[in-house]
């Protein structure tokens, strides 16, 4: 049996699949059976800025304690209103992706793809929070 999960890189060839965080890997979680290579794999590099446009439900298993992460999350206003509409988000990330070849972290805060912009007030120095109004 393969498993087409854990640490990839863009060459790699996978199968489509929809991973649950919830489901079990031999009868543990997700999170714990890759909590350590995925750790180990990131250790080098734990100096380093990492960017998360990962969901909360995928993004759980980066220990921020030892990881220096800025979290990106798209919300739309809705009535006024901070909304995270999942659908909008997932396809905001995966623009969010295509556009995150920049040479430094400020560079992130220009993305503008879909209708979102970031919005400084409502983010922080670990959390750029970007809306669509």
């Amino acid at each position: 049996m393969k498993l087409f999960y854990g640490i990839n890189f863009g060459s790699n060839l996978i199968r489509p699949y929809r991973l649950d965080m919830t489901n079990k890997i031999l009868d543990i979680s997700p999170y714990a059976f890759w909590n350590e290579s995925i750790e180990n794999f990131l250790l080098p590099y734990k100096d380093e800025i990492f960017v998360n446009i990962a969901s909360k439900e995928f993004s759980k298993i980066l220990n921020r304690k030892l990881f220096n992460v800025v979290d990106i999350e798209f919300r739309q206003v809705v009535d006024g209103k901070i909304k995270n509409i999942s659908t909008e988000a997932k396809k905001a990330r995966g623009a969010m992706l295509n556009y995150l070849i920049a040479d430094n972290i400020s560079q992130i805060k220009d993305f503008d793809r879909l209708g979102y912009e970031f919005s400084k007030e409502d983010s922080s120095e670990s959390e750029f929070i970007f809306l669509k109004k």
